[in-house]
């Protein structure tokens, strides 16, 4: 066995060794006594392990709960991502949403279909999001997505290919149930590799806008829905490991995630954010923050309980957009940023960057909402797969009566 000490064990997971003991007395990782029988030393094997694992943070705020789970989809760091051990910022210029998923998935790239609008579900959705969720209430029942009610309860997890299948169902049946209130044809996407036609994105594009896309437009959206594929264990993810976990089908364990998303603390963030940003083009983003800050509300669209500094996906998707315009949204969106680094000292998140893709592209308000929730179903389900390999039901967490 061997063994390493105290420092050179911190360096390796780049943190103090002050976080390094924390792990050994919450019984992350242990320690060995030296042979001078003070000094700590650790397993270097055990160490590689948690570093490739991803060291623990700590619960982020009081009566939080702290759960560490494996897996090895997506890395999160300060300053980066990655999907499979790929930088994102690298896959979201270079790759479509379509490669990515299957990436995510451990699977060929196949077509994207739609299934026929007579398995969806009637209702009275008057958004996109709704319109989604409406969509994938219906979807658990069908077979290819779900459990055929008619038939005998499963006995077995969903498989790779078949959740695969079910995914790319999934996200294209959501596109083609939108109504198109542009030009009815997909915008051409360009990639490193070339032009793709029929692509996610450019599917999307005419649902969500009315505005003519142009190919810097279409690489933003495009990389908006890779950027917003995965991130780690955020609530939706967890609800979604935890429908997983009881064998629940590809439809349900999406409805699951979907269900937490809609949380105006978590998907629907960016909504305050495009508000924000139209104060802003109004009256000045001082004045728009100054007001939100008199009034006691929060600043939305900046600081994330993760990135200590800069959310990577906001600076890559904002660069972006410098290119799509228009020059003065994009001027007035990086005032706000330089106001609000005064005023609330938080860099921009995600969600400000999904209000200023919906701004440049003449998108309404619950846009930045509908990309995310669509584009979470392929990490959702890249999180199911990891989670049906898992022993079932393994999610028991014990309640401590207190009687009021």
């Amino acid at each position: 066995m061997e063994l390493i000490d105290v420092d050179t064990a911190a360096r390796r997971l780049g943190v103090k060794r002050e976080t390094l003991y924390a792990y050994v007395s919450r019984g992350t990782i242990a320690s060995h006594r030296a042979a001078d029988g003070r000094s700590s030393m650790f397993e270097v094997a055990a160490i590689e392990r948690l570093a490739r694992k991803g060291r623990p943070r700590r619960a982020t705020q009081h009566g939080a709960v702290d759960l560490t789970l494996e897996t090895s989809i997506t890395a999160l760091a300060d300053h980066s991502l990655r999907y499979r051990g790929v930088p994102v910022a690298h896959l979201a210029i270079t790759e479509t949403y379509e490669r990515v998923a299957a990436r995510l998935w451990q699977v060929d790239h196949a077509p994207w279909v739609a299934l026929p609008p007579a398995v969806l579900r009637g209702g009275t959705a008057v958004t996109p999001v709704a319109l989604l969720r409406q969509m994938c209430a219906g979807l658990v029942e069908h077979p290819l997505t779900g459990d055929d009610p008619l038939a005998l309860a499963r006995t077995r997890a969903p498989n790779r290919a078949e959740v695969a299948a079910a995914g790319r169902a999934i996200v294209a049946t959501a596109i083609s149930g939108l109504p198109a209130i542009g030009e009815d044809r997909a915008a051409r996407l360009e990639v490193a590799d070339g032009v793709v036609r029929g692509s996610i994105a450019g599917r999307l594009w005419p649902r969500l806008t009315r505005r003519r896309p142009t190919p810097a437009a279409v690489r933003a959206l495009n990389a908006a829905l890779v950027l917003m594929a995965d991130h780690e264990l955020a609530a939706s993810t967890l609800a979604v490991r935890v429908a997983a976990s009881t064998w629940a089908s590809p439809a349900g364990v999406v409805l699951a995630g979907l269900g937490a998303l809609s949380g105006p603390l978590h998907g629907s963030a960016s909504a305050g954010a495009y508000e924000l940003i139209a104060e802003s083009l109004n009256v000045g983003p001082q004045r728009a923050i100054t007001v939100r800050r008199h009034a006691g509300e929060r600043v939305p669209g900046f600081g994330h309980k993760v990135y200590a500094a800069t959310d990577p996906r906001a600076a890559l998707l904002l660069d972006l957009l410098d290119e799509v315009g228009p020059a003065r949204t994009m001027r007035v969106v990086r005032e706000l940023i330089e106001a609000a680094h005064g005023e609330v000292d938080r860099a921009p998140n995600v969600d400000l960057a999904l209000a200023a893709l919906a701004h440049c592209a003449a998108m309404d308000a619950r846009a930045g909402e509908f990309i995310m929730s669509l584009a979470r179903i392929s990490g959702w389900l890249a999180h199911a797969l990891e989670e049906y390999e898992q022993p079932p039901l393994r999610f028991r967490v014990r309640a401590a009566y207190t009687p009021e």
